[in-house]
């Protein structure tokens, strides 16, 4: 028979609870960082899609969430469609005087964005993608600094 020694190794048996605790803390970081730039980047109207912004934290899992109902809309732009002619309009009468438009003129020109948008659709604003574009080169560097 041969044999040989085989080495012993004393870990902590927490170790990997440890590790995992650390990892979870980089991630959230992570996470806390998408979050931050996409608020940076968010177009803001009345801020209500900015507000609607929060991270989800769940152990090792980590989402960057806007959960007003038009945020993929402004995200990835839509389809053709045709929005609700009082929404255009309080848009158009904030903007008004941005868009060097007269009072008198608000109801023409809400209707001619409205016809646009349900016969082209709205362009893309993206907030989110390019946050977590910017931050995932850095992901490894922020996990890795929770470990020294």
């Amino acid at each position: 028979m041969l044999s040989a020694k085989v080495v012993s190794v004393e870990v902590d048996p927490h170790a990997a609870e440890d590790f995992l605790k650390i990892l979870d803390e980089g991630l959230t970081d992570v996470a806390e960082a998408v979050f931050t730039r996409s608020q940076e980047l968010v177009a803001v109207d009345e801020g209500m899609l900015k507000k609607s912004g929060h991270v989800e934290h769940e152990f090792l899992d980590k989402d960057v969430v806007y959960d007003a109902p038009y945020a993929a809309d402004v995200e990835f732009g839509a389809d053709p469609h045709t929005p609700p002619f009082e929404d255009i309009r309080g848009w158009v009468h904030r903007k008004r005087s941005d868009l060097g438009v007269k009072p008198k003129d608000v109801d023409s020109v809400a209707m001619a964005i409205q016809k646009k948008i349900a016969e082209h659709g709205t362009q893309p604003q993206p907030y989110l993608r390019p946050a977590f574009d910017e931050v995932e080169v850095r992901a490894a560097e922020i996990i890795r600094a929770k470990f020294k």
